[in-house]
């Protein structure tokens, strides 16, 4: 008699029938798939081919290190540039649609709000200012494509294409991408009681310093994160007043959340192309 229950031998790759018949009892060898070796293969030619890449940089006198978070990044807005143009396009005319100017002086307000909170916070404690994009050659926020990568022509041409393309790949993707953080942040914010929305705003800010933004800039992108709550709320609100669904009013009220944070978006992307032409 087998002591042990007939699920042991089902996980061993075995049938319960071998057991009673008292047929020895093995364990398959593992082999390896060829989608391991196709793996294997991949990586160890990507991980030579960037070795060298960013060996040929390094003697170029370069920075490679923001340059690989630009291929991230950048990779990133290219999709949803794409999808934008494509398969989300629908949902980018809603926000658009949902534009309202009542918002418009609140949201700037937000804005001088989050600068001021920065210049308060890099004041009062300086460790603040520290980002890990910053640290490790680059400037701001990734997605503008701004870094120092050396002093060189060769350098001094990559970071001049990046900055130019950078913010005008942002811009097509702005839109999709704000509202891409408001149905995660926002959404569903009717229920929640207010600690609870005061902390989904701290860590609506907080996850930009993911991407390399300072500590500041983090903590004080609280203050916009709640002007954005309280846009959500406000047209959630009014869409279930006017006889939607509790479906259809989250989805205005992230519309009318979304269409303010991206005019934030691009009014940021403006800045940065006027200072790039030398008119600020």
């Amino acid at each position: 008699m087998n002591a042990l229950p007939p699920f042991i031998f089902t996980l061993l790759g075995t049938t319960t029938d071998a057991v009673a018949a008292d047929l020895p009892v093995s364990v398959p060898a593992k082999t390896v798939k060829p989608n391991q070796r196709r793996r294997f293969w991949i990586m160890l030619i990507g991980g030579t081919t960037l070795g060298s890449i960013l060996g040929a940089l390094v003697s170029a006198g370069i920075n490679p290190l923001p340059l690989l978070v630009f291929a991230l990044v950048g990779g990133s807005l290219c999709v949803s540039a794409y999808r934008t143009l494509t398969a989300d396009r629908g949902k980018v005319l809603d926000v658009i649609r949902a534009w309202q100017w009542r918002y418009l002086p609140g949201t700037l307000a937000s804005l001088a709000g989050v600068i001021g909170m920065v210049l308060l916070l890099e004041w009062l404690l300086p460790w603040t200012q520290w980002g890990w994009f910053s640290a490790i050659g680059g400037i701001g926020n990734p997605v503008l494509g701004e870094a120092d990568l050396g002093d060189g022509p060769q350098a001094l041409a990559i970071s001049a294409a990046l900055a130019v393309g950078f913010p005008i790949i942002f811009a097509v993707a702005a839109i999709r991408e704000a509202r891409s953080e408001e149905e995660s942040f926002r959404k569903g914010n009717q229920t929640h009681t207010l600690g609870r929305r005061l902390r989904r705003s701290i860590w609506f800010g907080l996850i930009h310093c993911i991407i390399g933004i300072p500590l500041s800039a983090g903590l004080a992108l609280t203050v916009m994160g709640l002007w954005f709550d309280y846009v959500y709320q406000r047209g959630f609100t009014r869409a279930l007043a006017g006889g939607a669904t509790t479906e259809l009013a989250e989805e205005a009220g992230v519309n009318v959340a979304s269409a303010q944070h991206a005019a934030i978006n691009l009014f940021i992307i403006g800045i940065v192309g006027l200072a790039l032409l030398d008119v600020i």
